[in-house]
C-alpha cells in the first residue's frame, strides 16, 4: 500500500532521528552530537510533515500555497544554521546533516517497502532547499548584526 509520505515520517519520526544522530557523531566524532541535532532535524521533520500534508490535501488544481512552509523552515533553519556555526560545524557539516535527512527517509522508505510518490518527493526536496538555503544563509553572514542572538 502506498502510503502518503507526511504519514510514514511522522510514523518514522524517532527513527528518523535517532539515524540522523548516528550520523553526525560518525561525521563529528563527538557523543555531544546529540544535542547538536536536537533542535534541527526534529522540528525540521515536523515542519516537513506540515508542508506534506498541505499539499496532500490540496485539491486538484493544486492551488495550495507552500509559502508560508517555506519561510518558517527557512527561517528555523536560519536559527539552526547559526547555532552550528556556534557549536564549531563547518558549513558542510551543515549541508550534509540536512542531506542526511533525505538519505534517511529514503534509505528508511526503501527499507520498508514504502513507496513515495513523485509529488511527495518534489515537496520534500523543495522543502530541504529552503532548509538548506536558510542555514547556509545564516551561517555564512555570522558577521552581520541581524543574526538572532
Amino acid at each position: 500500500m502506498l502510503r502518503v509520505l507526511h504519514e510514514f515520517i511522522f510514523a518514522n519520526r524517532e527513527s528518523i532521528i535517532e539515524r540522523a544522530k548516528a550520523r553526525v557523531r560518525a561525521r563529528i566524532g563527538e557523543s555531544s552530537a546529540d544535542a547538536k541535532v536536537e533542535h534541527g532535524v526534529p522540528v525540521f521533520l515536523m515542519q516537513l510533515v506540515d508542508a506534506l500534508a498541505r499539499d496532500a490535501s490540496a485539491n486538484s488544481l493544486r492551488l495550495v500555497r507552500l509559502d508560508d512552509s517555506a519561510t518558517v523552515i527557512n527561517d528555523s533553519a536560519a536559527l539552526h544554521g547559526f547555532e552550528l556555526l556556534k557549536n564549531g560545524f563547518t558549513i558542510g557539516q551543515v549541508v550534509h546533516g540536512y542531506g542526511d535527512v533525505c538519505q534517511i527517509v529514503t534509505e528508511l522508505a526503501s527499507d520498508t517497502h514504502t513507496g513515495i510518490s513523485v509529488d511527495d518527493f518534489r515537496v520534500f526536496n523543495r522543502c530541504l532547499d529552503d532548509a538548506i538555503a536558510g542555514a547556509v544563509t545564516a551561517y555564512a553572514s555570522q558577521g552581520k548584526s541581524d543574526l538572532p542572538h
